[in-house]
């Protein structure tokens, strides 16, 4: 599979990153950085934790990067998340934004790898 598809199969924008980081080598190089950042977990433990001003920082950490790397689906999701716990305090659909998060997070690590 090559790093287009992959990204076609994780709903995101191979453009969009082209564009911004130039070459196939760099986006590989921030897509495993981002695989192993703690960012998804530290925002789901904080999430666990009801400790909404740290799952806001992680998955505005999360948002960030994924606009960065043309994760588009994944950006939207974190976006939505973001905006809701910007206040503070998360709304009746925050369990719903955090659940379509981890999906989209789930889906883009299941996809298979580039070789």
């Amino acid at each position: 599979m090559t790093l287009k598809d992959w990204y076609y199969y994780s709903g995101s924008d191979y453009e969009s990153a082209m564009k911004r980081l130039l070459t196939e080598e760099r986006v590989i190089k921030y897509l495993h950085k981002f695989a192993e950042s703690s960012a998804y977990k530290d925002m789901i433990d904080a999430w666990k934790a009801k400790d909404y001003e740290a799952t806001f920082m992680a998955v505005h950490n999360i948002k960030g990067v994924c606009a960065n790397l043309g994760l588009t689906r994944l950006w939207e999701a974190s976006d939505a998340l973001c905006e809701d716990l910007r206040g503070g305090t998360p709304s009746d659909a925050a369990p719903e934004l955090m659940m379509e998060v981890r999906q989209c997070y789930a889906q883009m690590m299941e996809a298979p790898q580039n070789k």
